[in-house]
């Protein structure tokens, strides 16, 4: 399916997606040690989620100035060198005011990355493959739970949670090494007879109603899907009545899930379209929902279970969304559409766990109450989704003739 060239670009990707996906997912098993350690209430373990992501999100219309104006591998470059040193001062904080300006300077450099990796795969590969090729790169977050996460959790036990992000800050380091030696230049983008100032491309982009469909898209997926997850964890154990020892458990079931459903779920939407297997595994989605948001005592295997039918099934949708939102733009626009469509993710996904932390309460018996409520407002809010997909109109791949097909 994939040549050589392309094999090594998705390796490499996936192995950036690694770093930052291990670096965001360990906070939230860590949360209970952290909010111990550092004496903090949910509403500030929120906040601590929440200022990483602010400033991904803020970094993207910033980022969209110069994105599409270098090689992509000079960028990646010196974005993961940013978040190397974010990481590093993650792992040498020693109060909450410090911690609170490490995960934001951590996000400043995801918030760039993450753009910057998805239009690097969505230029390296054509759009017939490239639902196989997110796919494959997304499972990187899988890997991080497998790996990354239970690693982490290991090294947080046996000595402190700052020794998680001092070995990830090394694994990192590899990482840019790699990219360096490894990663062929991307300035394809740069030959393009098309390019303008930023401005006239902000104006280009915004132009056409799908795109400005897509970033609201982005909003109401998101919020769906991160208002559920600050306090999943948590829930699980306080709530769930599951030991902290287990954990690594758990993300190594919930990792081997996501890592066949985000191949299968992108691969499927190469093949029968980005729209109709996009609805799919959204509705099925919201079953998982439901049952995480409401768990009460259970046992290790039930836990197991629906973790892994949450993140399975969330990184089922959003495999194909995400394909289908990089074939609403061409690639010399594409670096700046997608820092604002990473924007749009981060900034909603900060408003999901404020919004999370303001619902959701302590009780006295230690248990998470109203988590419920933010599953209903999760599943209202993907329902939106789902509606608001078929007015997006791709430039590329069948989904757009398929739609306008059914529009006439």
């Amino acid at each position: 399916m994939f040549d050589q060239k392309e094999k090594l670009v998705l390796l490499l990707v996936s192995s950036v997606y690694f770093c930052v996906f291990s670096d965001f997912m360990m906070m939230m098993p860590l949360g209970p040690q952290i909010m111990r350690l550092f004496a903090l209430t949910a509403q500030e373990f929120s906040f601590l989620v929440s200022v990483y992501t602010a400033s991904a999100g803020f970094a993207g219309p910033l980022a969209a100035f110069f994105l599409d104006r270098y090689d992509r591998k000079k960028l990646l470059l010196i974005t993961m060198l940013g978040f190397f040193v974010a990481v590093i001062g993650t792992s040498s904080a020693q109060s909450f005011l410090m911690l609170v300006f490490a995960r934001t300077f951590t996000g400043i450099f995801t918030g760039v990355i993450g753009a910057l990796s998805l239009t690097i795969v969505s230029d390296a590969i054509d759009i017939k493959r490239r639902g196989a090729a997110i796919g494959i790169t997304m499972s990187s977050f899988a890997f991080a739970s497998i790996f990354g996460v239970p690693s982490g959790l290991f090294l947080a036990n046996k000595f402190s949670w700052q020794t998680s992000f001092g070995a990830l800050s090394v694994v990192s380091l590899l990482v840019i090494l790699l990219v360096f030696l490894k990663l062929p230049k991307m300035d394809k983008h740069l030959r393009s007879n098309n390019r303008q100032d930023a401005w006239a491309t902000f104006k280009f982009i915004l132009q056409d109603s799908s795109r400005r469909w897509v970033l609201l898209f982005m909003f109401a997926l998101i919020l769906g899907h991160f208002s559920v997850i600050p306090f999943l964890f948590p829930a699980i154990i306080l709530n769930g009545k599951i030991a902290e020892g287990q954990l690594p458990i758990i993300y190594i079931g919930a990792g081997l899930c996501t890592i066949f459903s985000s191949v299968l779920f992108g691969a499927m939407a190469d093949k029968l379209g980005k729209k109709k297997v996009f609805a799919m595994a959204l509705l099925l989605s919201l079953i998982a929902i439901y049952l995480i948001t409401n768990i009460g005592p259970s046992s290790i295997g039930f836990a197991i279970f629906v973790v892994s039918l949450f993140f399975g099934l969330m990184a089922g949708r959003m495999a194909p969304a995400m394909t289908l939102v990089t074939a609403t733009v061409p690639s010399e626009y594409r670096g700046n559409f997608m820092s604002l469509v990473n924007s749009v993710q981060h900034l909603t996904t900060a408003l999901a766990a404020y919004i999370a932390g303001m619902v959701v309460v302590k009780e006295a018996d230690g248990t998470l109450a109203n988590y419920g409520r933010v599953g209903m407002m999760a599943i209202v809010f993907s329902l939106i989704a789902l509606i608001i997909s078929r007015k997006i109109v791709p430039i590329e791949g069948e989904d757009n003739q398929s739609f306008k097909v059914s529009s006439r």
